[in-house]
């Protein structure tokens, strides 16, 4: 039985949480520490070299509860670890695939849609050198809701740092990197493109994630056997459709105009039919 990683590649706000969650319930999939590691986005990505401090800090802070006695999990070790040491990473996950009966594991970070090329190929030939196959999975959604939904999640995870409108909010924000580099699904679908075949990855739409068809690629794409899906979950959901005014989404649909199109030519699909946002630009 092939040996499968999983590289999860986002989109954040598009249901990474339930893909995951989906698979995680096959006796063939080993979950590991956490549903996403932030390696490979930290070494690489500007715009989150951030959290390269708040991973010291949280494995300082174990190391902290194991000096005084206190039980600790470990897990912002491990991953402090990963993040100094690459090779720990892929000898980590190769490690959940050699227990037995497990054939597929992954890592689900959503901001590995922004890794550039050379990261997705180089992350392939060290897993493939070590006999494991790597697939990416990459759901879009509408430029305009993942962007309105990421905006939601920051008022309600970080209050103050974003007005507390959700339409003042959105206007003043959406153009911001850390909200349209995330909406901007043409940087992802090249990489994809040049890092794997078309056998070696999924690319599927938030709106069409919850139905047996997409279910049914992705279970083709790991090799685990399909089971019954929950298409009434949604995790992490930021409280429902947000209503905001059309002249706020045009201007939110406008400044991802590129997005549509590069997603209509990507794919062949009809982005009108799928994204309704569309049809404010």
């Amino acid at each position: 039985m092939t040996k499968t990683f999983v590289l999860g590649l986002g989109a954040q706000k598009a249901g990474t949480t339930w893909v995951r969650e989906y698979l995680r319930v096959s006796d063939r999939f080993a979950g590991g520490l956490r549903k996403e590691y932030h390696v490979f986005d930290t070494l690489d990505v500007e715009q989150v070299r951030w959290r390269a401090a708040r991973i010291r800090e949280e494995a300082r802070a174990e190391l902290d509860q194991a000096g005084a006695g206190e039980a600790t999990g470990g897990v912002a070790l491990q991953v402090a670890a990963m993040v100094a040491r690459p090779s720990l990473y892929f000898t980590f996950f190769c490690g959940l695939l050699a227990q037995d009966g497990v054939d597929v594991t992954g890592d689900f970070t959503p901001d590995h849609a922004l890794l550039p090329t050379r990261r997705l190929r180089d992350i392939k030939r060290r897993f493939a050198v070590r006999g494991v196959r790597t697939v990416g999975v990459f759901v879009m959604r509408d430029p305009v809701e993942r962007t309105v939904s990421a905006i939601r999640m920051r008022q309600r995870y970080n209050p103050g740092e974003l007005p507390d409108d959700l339409a003042e909010a959105v206007l003043g924000w959406h153009a911001d990197p850390a909200f349209s580099s995330r909406s901007d699904y043409a940087p992802t679908l090249a990489a994809i493109e040049g890092a794997f075949d078309p056998d070696e990855a999924l690319v599927a739409f938030y709106e069409e994630l919850f139905t047996p068809q997409t279910v049914e690629r992705l279970c083709a794409l790991t090799g685990l056997d399909p089971h019954p899906p929950d298409f009434e979950e949604r995790s992490n959901a930021s409280g429902g459709e947000a209503s905001l005014p059309d002249d706020v989404r045009r201007v939110v649909a406008r400044h991802h105009a590129h997005v549509y199109e590069a997603v209509a030519g990507a794919t062949g699909r009809d982005v009108a039919r799928l994204w309704p946002s569309a049809s404010l630009l």
